[in-house]
């Protein structure tokens, strides 16, 4: 075939009979579109496939059973448009994801396979998908999940910038740490709806489309240390169990609980730039809880109930809510509960708390009295709390404090005030 010089398509398509392709096909210099769909039994493409610097489209598929070999070199086809399929390699001879480096024109579907074969992060990396603005669909093929060995020993995920990427392996027996990062909302779906019992870190940023996390993915894990969610802009809660969502108004009645949350090994709890979020989960189950920041959620309406309960609270991050919302963690106690518990109020406030940062949103002129009970408080930053008009002697009480700095405070503070004690 490689006469044919002129040649531009070669169509094979439902040559099913068909295992390889000549090797003389690379001579085939002005060829721009070679057309392999439903060759069900083809295994090898030409090793000089690099040759064909004028193709523009190569439209193949994998059938059951049959898997074809891609040579290495594709990366040489700068003109290619379309590239149905890619399956990575395991050696120098086979392509590997590399080979889409330069590949900028493709457009359309990219099907990439048989990725349990990237042994490098970086080749990942240098795939450069994020520079293939053209690809409408793209889906990504780890070994069938039937064959859980596939990762045996993975215990971290990061998924960034891939908001087209829609198919991902959900069978990780030790995973322990998820980062997904601006990236389609079925991929967080297709690995939190596993509830996975391993985890010790879960962080969700920049996820537009982002309303509901499933309460399986807390349910049954006590191992479960950190939860970030930042910057989705539609998040509300969590999910009451793993139903599908079959209708909005069934969704929010018999699915969503707003005060869910079970994790009582959690020790960082983060929500962050979330306007949607109207009412916090109960806290009162995280008595392991060291470090809480609830900030731009300006839908909260809930208080921080619970709170008093947790005793190993270091650090407190709070601001920008709702405005029916006073903005203070106020807790109460009453005559009774206190006679009850047999304490004084002295010690049951935070009794563990060495930083509180307050950023904007509340109205109060003046800082709640409970705060000068906080003797262990090392660092207390006010931030635009435009109402205070005073600041109380009683600060002086806050024996282990070293940090104090106090922003946008209307008369007693008129710029700014930062004191390192």
């Amino acid at each position: 075939m490689g006469s044919l010089k002129h040649l531009r398509y070669l169509d094979l398509f439902g040559c099913y009979k068909l295992e390889a392709l000549p090797e003389s096909i690379s001579e085939l210099c002005s060829l721009q579109t070679l057309n392999l769909e439903i060759c069900t039994n083809l295994t090898k493409l030409p090793k000089d496939m690099k040759k064909l610097i004028n193709l523009r489209h190569i439209k193949l598929d994998i059938w059951f059973g049959c898997e074809y070999v891609m040579p290495s070199g594709i990366r040489h086809l700068t003109n290619l448009q379309t590239l149905s399929e890619l399956t990575v390699g395991k050696d120098t001879t086979e392509a590997s994801v590399v080979e889409l480096e330069r590949l900028n024109l493709l457009k359309g579907t990219l099907n990439i396979r048989n990725l349990h074969n990237v042994t490098d992060a970086m080749d990942a990396q240098r795939a450069n998908l994020k520079e293939k603005q053209n690809l409408h669909n793209l889906e990504l093929h780890w070994m069938s999940s039937k064959f859980a060995s596939c990762f045996p020993f993975l215990e971290k995920i990061s998924i960034a910038h891939c908001p087209k990427l829609i198919s991902i392996p959900t069978v990780f027996p030790f995973l322990k740490e998820l980062n997904v990062d601006y990236s389609n909302l079925t991929t967080i779906s297709s690995i939190v709806n596993k509830a996975l019992t391993t985890l010790t870190t879960i962080c969700v940023s920049s996820a537009p489309e982002l309303i509901f996390l499933p309460q399986g993915l807390l349910l049954n894990n006590n191992l479960l240390e950190s939860l970030e969610i930042r910057d989705c802009p539609k998040f509300q809660g969590f999910f009451t169990n793993n139903e599908e969502e079959e209708n909005k108004e069934e969704l929010q009645i018999e699915i969503y609980d707003p005060h869910f949350i079970s994790s009582s090994s959690l020790v960082r709890l983060k929500i962050h730039d979330c306007p949607e979020l109207s009412f916090l989960p109960d806290l009162r189950h995280l008595r392991s809880l060291e470090s809480l920041c609830i900030q731009g959620c300006q839908g909260l309406k809930s208080s921080l109930d619970g709170l008093r309960c947790l005793n190993s609270l270091q650090e407190i991050k709070i601001g920008w809510f709702s405005e029916e919302l006073n903005i203070f963690p106020t807790v109460s106690i009453n005559e009774a509960e206190e006679e009850e518990e047999g304490t004084n109020i002295q010690h049951y406030y935070f009794i563990s708390l060495k930083s509180l940062t307050i950023d904007g949103g509340t109205k109060n002129k003046c800082l709640p009295e409970y705060l000068q009970y906080l003797t262990t408080l090392q660092y207390l930053k006010l931030k635009n709390v435009e109402e205070l008009v005073d600041l109380p002697e009683w600060l002086g009480n806050l024996s282990s404090l070293k940090y104090l700095s106090i922003f946008q405070g209307s008369h007693a503070t008129p710029n700014c005030t930062t004191y390192d004690v």
